[in-house]
């Protein structure tokens, strides 16, 4: 590949190899390929100025130059960037549109004529106005209504500029909820997904843990409830229910038994439970308590709940202090628990806690419960409410918005004394 070293300090390196030096759908592909090298800790990818960032190990100058200048593009393949360039194109693509809305916004307000910026704020106001009148004849009272009102308000009094900002306010406020919605189910996806490099191989002595790559066809393994099936195959004995969501989107398990076809990436069913604690406050950089925003926890609620309904884990959201930290969960996911009343409000139970109350199909709460894993999305104190041995999780991450991210699971306490054997499993 030609370029042009555009940046050149210790360990950090940018290559220009001229506009449209290739298509974005390569962007992945060479993100791929740069980041495989041992010797690059990070980089990033632009098809738009065919830029390619580099930062890596000391004394590796050299083969990184050699590392992009071999590459061709012609003989790359178009295939899925990982989780961590999509994470990175998501914050690209947010600070790109953001530029880009406050950019038009200041230059019509500079160089378009009175009448035209008139027509364009009657233009752009249909849109808020006609969200609202769905809204009502739908016999709700939501935020859209209050934006609507607002514009119609601006417009009745002749107050167009002012109509225009509050519209201009409105598309940025937008924009920050369609990030963080895309950048938190991003990173719960990759945190989530099951990465299996290893499988229990079955032998006439006793079960032996290898390398998923020794496997050959017609060897049995044994996989465990909750874990993923890595390989296609037929079940060669028992039965089990099976989570095929990922493949067909049927969202109901499947039940397999002998002499039936298994298919890589789909699990056992477990029916584990996540609890999470999010404070919206921090997540917009508020204080914790003070500032409780609905359309941040929405957002927020909105990224984590579709990943797991996906695998079918259940969701727990941990209420603030002000309701002493219970939870609101699924009843199906607690058949058998104590039940207490109360219903979360924003301000009593958090924003976050109450988006899960109103989107629950049977909403509970519960004063406690122990949860297979959790994410602590600010300060919320998430630890009682996991079982009994937790372990940290380390995140690509360790923010959403402003708000700390902190993540555990939870793993069998090993007992026993030095002669004891374990499970490398867990």
């Amino acid at each position: 590949m030609k370029f042009k070293i555009v940046y050149d300090k210790p360990q950090r390196i940018r290559f220009r190899c001229g506009a449209y030096a290739f298509d974005k759908e390569y962007e992945g592909a060479i993100y791929n390929l740069v980041t495989a090298s041992p010797y690059v800790n990070s980089a990033q990818v632009s098809s738009a100025n065919g830029g390619i960032l580099v930062n890596y190990t000391k004394g590796s100058r050299s083969k990184i130059i050699d590392l992009v200048r071999a590459i061709n593009v012609k003989t790359l393949k178009k295939n899925e960037p990982s989780a961590e360039f999509g994470i990175q194109k998501i914050d690209s693509d947010f600070h790109d549109n953001l530029f880009t809305l406050v950019a038009k916004h200041y230059l019509s307000k500079m160089f378009l004529p009175a009448p035209i910026r008139t027509a364009i704020t009657l233009y752009r106001s249909a849109k808020y106005i006609k969200k609202a009148l769905k809204t009502l004849w739908n016999g709700k009272l939501t935020v859209d209504v209050l934006d609507g009102a607002s514009v119609v308000a601006c417009l009745c009094q002749r107050k167009f500029k002012t109509a225009a900002t509050v519209m201009f306010m409105l598309r940025i406020s937008g924009l920050l909820e369609e990030y963080t919605h895309a950048r938190t189910k991003a990173v719960l996806t990759d945190s989530l997904a099951i990465k299996t490099d290893r499988v229990w191989l079955v032998t006439d002595d006793s079960d032996v843990l290898i390398p998923i790559k020794d496997l050959r066809v017609g060897d049995k393994i044994r996989v465990q409830t909750g874990k993923v099936i890595p390989v296609d195959g037929v079940v060669a004995d028992g039965e089990a229910t099976v989570n095929e969501s990922s493949m067909t989107g049927e969202p109901l398990p499947v039940l397999k038994r002998e002499g039936i076809s298994v298919y890589a990436g789909t699990v056992i069913e477990e029916g584990s439970i996540v609890v999470i604690g999010c404070s919206s406050s921090e997540v917009a950089g508020g204080t914790i308590g003070h500032n409780s925003s609905l359309e941040t926890a929405q957002a927020v609620f909105k990224g984590i709940y579709e990943v797991l309904c996906e695998r079918k884990i259940y969701l727990a959201a941990q209420c603030c202090e002000h309701l002493n930290r219970a939870i609101i969960v699924e009843r199906e996911a607690v058949p058998n628990a104590e039940i207490v009343n109360v219903v979360p409000q924003p301000k009593a139970g958090g924003s976050f806690a109450t988006t899960a109350y109103k989107t629950f199909k049977d909403p509970v709460a519960l004063e406690e419960i122990k949860a297979d894993a959790g994410l602590d999305i600010g300060g919320t104190l998430i630890g009682m409410h996991l079982k009994r041995v937790a372990v940290p999780v380390r995140l690509g991450i360790d923010h959403i918005g402003q708000a700390i991210l902190l993540a555990a699971r939870t793993r069998p306490k090993f007992i026993g004394g030095c002669r004891a054997v374990y499970d490398d499993s867990f």
